[in-house]
């Protein structure tokens, strides 16, 4: 069996290390989707809408 170091990307999952913490993200596949729809380039307003 060979060792192929730390795992970075597994089925489209992410994992970092950092300080002892692993995270789990999905960034790219968010980003892909958000470009996909064409959101990606949107405004976001800070105020909210009055109710």
């Amino acid at each position: 069996m060979i060792d192929l170091g730390i795992i970075q990307r597994y089925l489209g999952v992410n994992f970092e290390k950092i300080s002892k913490k692993i995270f789990i993200h999905q960034k790219k596949y968010a980003k892909y989707i958000l470009k996909q729809f064409r959101i990606l380039d949107y405004k976001f307003a800070n105020k909210l809408l009055p109710k």
